[in-house]
């Protein structure tokens, strides 16, 4: 065995570009997506989980623009999400399910959201737990999808 002696230095200094990742990719999305300035996004994961997030965006108003080698979100602002026109469609992003009705629910002004996904999404338990939030909206709610409202649960 060979033994090797590391001395302290003064600092580092150098580049890391780390790999793309899921979970960064998810978050970074959605934090673009409440911001007003324009966000430029590099090492974006390409995957069906996180594009399923850029069309989530899309649909309540941010713009993507694909380039070569970034991604540019123009976000919405933070209290400013647009109605979608259809069921926004998580299709298996566990992470878009957990995050985006939290976001959502914070919007003010009578907006409506109808979240869907494909049907393992559907069987987990977070989403009995949006379904149980939107009991009170019922006859708006198709079967087996959850509802998202700023109406609070108490006035409602």
């Amino acid at each position: 065995m060979t033994k090797v002696r590391i001395d302290p230095v003064e600092g580092l200094r150098g580049t890391l570009r780390p790999p793309p990742d899921k979970s960064i990719s998810h978050r970074c999305a959605l934090v673009a997506t409440m911001t007003m300035d324009p966000v430029r996004v590099h090492n974006y994961l390409d995957a069906g989980d996180t594009n399923a997030t850029l069309d989530a965006i899309r649909s309540v108003g941010a713009v993507v623009e694909n380039r070569p080698d970034e991604l540019v979100i123009r976000g919405t602002g933070l209290r400013a999400a647009g109605e979608a026109d259809a069921p926004i469609d998580v299709r298996n992003a566990g992470t878009l399910m957990r995050l985006l009705p939290g976001w959502l629910a914070g919007q003010p002004g009578g907006l409506h959201w109808t979240i869907d996904g494909d049907a393992s999404i559907l069987r987990l338990p977070y989403h009995l737990d949006l379904r149980s939030t939107a009991e009170r909206n019922r006859q708006r709610r198709p079967e087996g999808r959850a509802v998202v409202d700023d109406q609070n649960p108490d006035t409602a």
